[in-house]
């Protein structure tokens, strides 16, 4: 087995198409269906199955696509390691992620490793739940070492990680322009009662929790539309269409004005993220400079929450 085959097999999966996949590629479709078919001999397991002019991926074909990527992921890094190194940066700490966590505190920790240690490099590869199994796949690529660290909710304490919490994320209630209770800091879940609400997918943590706290309330939960993509939520959210229902570091921060935190009888609801360690890896010099600044905004960034929370 070979990584260009690896990569011609993912390329396809992503595209559709063999023809996409050569375009992405820059090389002819014949090496493609080529490289794709040697690998299925290989593998002995169908990858695709045909639709027409496009392809599907099998069931099997997808399980595979997770792990190849994730040493497609590996692969990369080496190269990244070594072209960081000719360039003088000579430790690298990379980390799996998603978008959303990258705006709620991974920023923030790249730029202080910038101007506190130079000389060494952050490697941020972001994750999406395209197939509903972020959490998954994020402990996959941990085990497997195409990462060092990774951020996530919080993982069943029977993997035995190293860990520990970053921030809170916050679910928001990102009302229609000019709705009546817009300038609330928070809202009581009930309020969602009369509410078309614009989701997440269920395989999302902080969807499920809104969901709970719905029925809790004594009411089903009006789904207008369900996306992965906060984007979208928050257009259809400015024309009007209905309430988009998010966490907080999903939300770009000049997209809409402060929305109000969604409560219950509990308080604010809210999904802890965490950081995660690769067992051995804490060891390194560079992961140990990383794990010191995530720790110190970590601990700054609790301590804003708790002031915030106690003016309202």
């Amino acid at each position: 087995m070979e990584l260009r085959q690896l990569a011609y097999f993912a390329a396809v999966a992503r595209t559709g198409t063999y023809a996409g996949a050569a375009e992405r590629l820059q090389v002819a479709q014949p090496a493609v269906w080529r490289q794709v078919r040697q690998l299925e001999d290989e593998l002995g397991v169908p990858l695709f199955e045909r639709e027409g002019r496009r392809v599907r991926i099998t069931s099997v074909g997808t399980q595979l696509l997770e792990r190849g990527e994730q040493l497609l992921w590996a692969a990369d890094r080496m190269q990244e390691v070594a072209a960081n190194m000719r360039r003088g940066q000579v430790g690298v700490v990379t980390v799996g992620c998603t978008s959303s966590h990258i705006a709620g505190i991974l920023a923030r920790v790249t730029n202080e490793m910038r101007r506190r240690h130079p000389h060494l490099y952050v490697d941020l590869r972001e994750f999406d739940d395209s197939i509903g199994r972020l959490q998954e796949q994020l402990v996959d690529a941990l085990l497997i070492g195409a990462v060092d660290v990774i951020t996530s909710a919080p993982l069943d304490d029977d993997l035995g990680l190293e860990s520990f919490p970053l921030y809170d994320a916050r679910i928001t209630a990102v009302l229609p322009p000019r709705h009546p209770q817009g300038k609330q800091s928070t809202l009581p879940v009930q309020r969602l009662r009369e509410e078309s609400l614009l989701v997440t997918p269920l395989s999302d943590r902080s969807r499920n929790q809104v969901d709970r706290a719905c029925r809790a309330a004594g009411f089903e939960p009006r789904i207008e539309f369900e996306s992965s993509n906060p984007a979208a939520l928050l257009a259809l959210r400015e024309q009007g269409i209905g309430t988009a229902v998010l966490a907080d570091d999903a939300v770009p921060r000049r997209a809409t004005p402060p929305s109000p935190v969604l409560t219950d009888d509990n308080g604010p609801l809210g999904v802890p993220v965490w950081l995660y360690l690769r067992p051995g890896v804490a060891e390194l010099p560079v992961v140990q400079a990383f794990l010191d600044v995530a720790r110190e905004l970590a601990s700054v960034t609790a301590a804003v929450s708790t002031r915030s929370r106690r003016r309202r």
